[in-house]
């Protein structure tokens, strides 16, 4: 597949996907793999990714942030995209040998799937709809190993706007969903993207995607289901390394938060997310900027013209208290 035809501004709203190709050279890249190495070396077992705490309080992993989120490269291509209304959400986390691919789909799932099956969120079906993630990988993404994502170009177009009308927005959106799953399901589900280590690929929030399988690698239950694969099993050399943030206008930024204010509390607080010892949600809210963030980040955000979204500084005490007692 040649992934040319996906650089340009018009791929994202045709495709649902623009690729960012060269952010960092073959050197940058092996002097980023090295760094997140010894950080991984030091995480407990249970631990898959490296949040915005761990980005904030540490000046290393803080350089690499601000080096890939204003690179002139992505900021530029985003700008193109979204415009001047370009946002990024506090959401920042670096996955670490994760691969999430089970489940009747085979991992295959849209960003925004906790959201598309309520009447009040009819802003996924706006023709004005901007919102996505920002992928940044550290390897080329191979059929032997992963290492980047599969995907189904176009899919972002099942969020028809049938002139606002609720019930048939749903109705097409969970027909034509299942169609897709069933396609893939028969005819074979590999749709490998074929990025380059160094390269970034920003996706619509809706469009069907997941992690691409090492098939090389035979993964347990917990690894299929994103659990981080040990060193032993997917050595340091071929591991798999992404960067990953939300990026949008401010209005579906807002959206966004809000919705993940919900799912702090259903996943977090009443879900598994305590047993797992992982408040990612929680930790999100618990960041305002600019007050939360080190001097150096926001320095580079006013240099570089760029809006970072998040709640205001009271809500986020709030779920800072949150984080502290739920970790106890």
């Amino acid at each position: 597949m040649s992934i040319e035809k996906y650089t340009t501004a018009e791929s994202f709203k045709k495709y649902g996907l623009i690729v960012i190709e060269n952010v960092l050279s073959k050197s940058e890249v092996e002097s980023a793999r090295a760094l997140i190495i010894r950080k991984v070396r030091l995480m407990n077992d249970a631990q898959r990714f490296i949040s915005i705490r761990e980005f904030c309080e540490d000046s290393e992993l803080l350089n690499f942030l601000i080096k890939i989120q204003f690179n002139k490269k992505i900021t530029s291509k985003l700008k193109e995209v979204i415009g001047e209304n370009l946002h990024y959400v506090n959401d920042v986390d670096l996955q670490c040998n994760m691969f999430g691919v089970s489940g009747k789909a085979s991992g295959y799932h849209r960003d925004c799937g906790s959201e598309q099956g309520y009447t009040q969120n009819k802003y996924l079906f706006s023709k004005d709809y901007c919102l996505g993630k920002v992928g940044l990988y550290l390897q080329d993404n191979t059929y032997e190993l992963g290492g980047g994502i599969d995907l189904i170009t176009k899919s972002q177009k099942d969020f028809k706007f049938f002139k606002g009308n609720s019930l048939f927005q749903l109705g097409y959106l969970n027909l034509i969903q299942k169609v897709r799953f069933f396609i893939l399901k028969f005819t074979g589900n590999n749709k490998l993207f074929p990025i380059k280590a160094g390269s970034a690929v920003f996706f619509d929030s809706r469009l069907i995607h997941r992690s691409s399988p090492p098939h090389s690698i035979r993964l347990n239950e917990k690894e299929c289901n994103a659990g981080r694969v040990d060193f032993e099993t997917l050595p340091e050399n071929y591991s798999k390394f992404a960067l990953y943030w939300q990026a949008g206008s401010k209005k579906n930024c807002h959206e966004y938060l809000t919705n993940i204010m919900k799912r702090a509390v259903v996943e977090e607080f009443i879900g598994d997310g305590r047993k797992l010892n992982e408040l990612l949600f929680t930790e999100i809210l618990s960041y305002s900027f600019p007050d939360d963030y080190p001097n150096e980040y926001k320095k580079q955000a006013r240099l570089n013209n760029l809006n970072i979204y998040s709640f205001p500084k009271q809500n986020s005490s709030i779920w800072k208290l949150a984080f502290q007692l739920y970790k106890k």
